[in-house]
């Protein structure tokens, strides 16, 4: 997904996969509570 979000300024890159490991780390919380992990 960062990939092909890749922009030129370095700063935007870093924004978005910040944004990604967030929502990344939500849905594995959330798949624990599914689970009765």
């Amino acid at each position: 997904m960062v990939k092909k979000l890749r922009i030129h300024d370095s700063d935007k890159v870093i924004i978005i996969h910040s944004e990604e490991s967030e929502w990344a780390k939500r849905l594995a919380e959330g798949l624990k509570r599914e689970l009765g992990l």
